[in-house]
């Protein structure tokens, strides 16, 4: 496999006792005495080199496999560089997906030391999702505060999808403002995207009925969740 897109002072090195950076892992199935190491994972490290300026580079490193039948198969990862010469946050650089009625969390962080303390205000909460970010606190909190002391810590931020009776995949895009310090002007967002656990179906009530010859007998029916449009049953 051959990692390859590096760009904006993005490297890799697929392997860490070579001179040079490396950019390929070997993966070998079971063959006469030799062992397989296809099932076992591989570090790839990666570096960012530091600039003059205030710019977050972004970069997508592309995995391409040969061999067997995996000649065709390539998968990519997102790489977000953030730069330590502006005042930003720092939130997870791929999506939240989490499941109808479960939770996930994340962190944050500012990726510079402030002039001053620092409050960053979760928003855009909607479709059923919400946020805490103090979960030692009654209620949903909304807020976090960094300090200069504590800027480089993570803090955490619960997020809950409840359930619903539809079977849509919502996605939720959440807002991180930040307030005080010389952040004043810094937001970013994350998106939050919820896997539905429901399933369409029809729920006939009893499951069996059983009818007297020359006599009549009623079941039920209804929709197991609720339809994206009106739903004839034939």
């Amino acid at each position: 496999m051959t990692v390859s897109g590096m760009a904006s002072g993005v490297s890799v090195d697929t392997d860490g006792g070579m001179d040079g950076d490396q950019t390929s892992l070997g993966f070998r199935a079971q063959w006469l005495t030799s062992p397989s190491n296809w099932n076992e994972e591989q570090t790839v490290t990666l570096r960012a080199a530091a600039d003059a300026d205030t710019t977050f580079d972004t970069v997508t490193l592309t995995h391409s496999a040969a061999g067997g039948e995996y000649g065709a198969v390539s998968q990519k990862l997102v790489v977000r560089v953030t730069d330590d010469d502006a005042p930003a946050l720092v939130l997870p650089p791929m999506a939240l997906l989490i499941e109808e009625g479960g939770s996930a969390t994340y962190t944050v962080r500012l990726a510079k030391e402030p002039t001053d303390g620092v409050t960053v205000t979760v928003g855009g909460m909607g479709s059923g999702v919400s946020v805490d970010t103090d979960a030692g606190t009654e209620g949903d909190q909304t807020s976090l505060s960094f300090t200069t002391t504590d800027w480089n810590t993570g803090q955490t931020v619960m997020v809950r999808a409840a359930a619903d009776a539809n079977t849509i995949f919502e996605t939720v895009t959440l807002s991180h403002t930040a307030s005080g310090g010389d952040y004043g002007a810094v937001s970013q967002e994350l998106m939050v995207n919820v896997r539905d656990d429901d399933t369409a179906s029809l729920v006939l009530s009893p499951a069996a009925v059983t009818v007297v010859e020359a006599d009549s007998a009623t079941y039920t029916v209804k929709l197991a969740t609720e339809p994206t449009e009106a739903v004839t049953v034939t």
